[in-house]
């Protein structure tokens, strides 16, 4: 049993994961070298940047290195403030939500928050697809009312000017950005690669698209040659022609896939 006149716990960074040689953790200003067979004491690798628990003996020798488990520590201090906010109510209501929210941020992550809400302001408010009626009318359609598109086939609401449901694919739009969070829920290094999902979705979203709008295209041609023989084949071929200049990508496509890449890169990182 720990004696506390004799030992002490504070908590730290890993600034080497100690992979290659010996790690390395920070706490106050110090800084601790460690093996991973001698002073690790956790059953998954340390990572580096993650919070741990730090022994030093009251010399300031190190004697173990734990990973900080933030979700149990949220578990009982949830706990401690529910039994607070039924005895002091209001004020402790409001203290919770502040140790909810910080603890939130400091689970996840700030980087996975910002993507999670980039991607979302990306995918709902700016335009993924714009196309130029004419030179004073275009036509914009977000991420949602393009996958309408792709999800239905309609190629034809976009001449219209309105796109289907987004159905099933805005679905996993929805599970794309909620992967970013896996590691909440999984405990194992593959789990970062839930980052990933969202870039994973915007390349085959757009690689659908395109798919539907060239077999569209080979559809007109075919039944245009059917109905008026190779001329009025050539005239629905330039009319598509006309059309797929006529599209473009907007902002939000950019912006989405700035976020998505960014996602990506963290789950390649994490995941060494």
């Amino acid at each position: 049993m720990t004696n506390n006149s004799t030992y002490q716990m504070i908590s730290g960074k890993i600034l080497r994961d100690g992979q290659n040689g010996n790690g390395l953790v920070s706490s106050n200003g110090e800084q601790y070298e460690f093996s991973i067979e001698k002073h690790w004491k956790s059953d998954t690798p340390p990572k580096l940047g993650a919070s741990v628990n730090i022994e030093i003996d009251s010399s300031g020798q190190l004697l173990s290195v734990q990973a900080l488990d933030i979700q149990s520590e949220m578990s009982q201090r949830f706990k401690q403030m529910s039994g607070k906010v039924q005895t002091e109510g209001l004020p402790a209501v409001k203290e919770l939500a502040q140790h909810i929210q910080k603890d939130f941020v400091a689970l996840v992550g700030i980087p996975r928050i910002v993507i999670f809400v980039g991607l979302l302001l990306s995918w709902y408010v700016l335009n993924t697809l714009v196309i130029q009626v004419s030179a004073r009318y275009s036509v914009d359609f977000n991420l949602f009312e393009l996958l309408g598109v792709v999800s239905n086939g309609g190629l034809d609401s976009l001449g219209r000017g309105k796109a289907p449901s987004s159905g099933f694919y805005g679905f996993l739009a929805w599970v794309s950005a909620l992967l970013l969070f896996m590691p909440l829920v999984w405990k194992h290094r593959l789990a970062a690669w839930g980052a990933a999902a969202p870039l994973i979705f915007m390349v085959l979203t757009m690689l659908s698209l395109w798919f539907k709008i060239r077999s569209g295209s080979s559809q007109a041609n075919s039944m245009a040659a059917g109905l008026g023989g190779d001329m009025a084949a050539q005239m629905a071929d330039q009319m598509m022609k006309a059309v797929m200049q006529a599209i473009s990508l907007g902002l939000g496509f950019y912006v989405a896939m700035a976020f998505a890449i960014a996602g990506a890169f963290i789950a390649f990182k994490e995941s060494r």
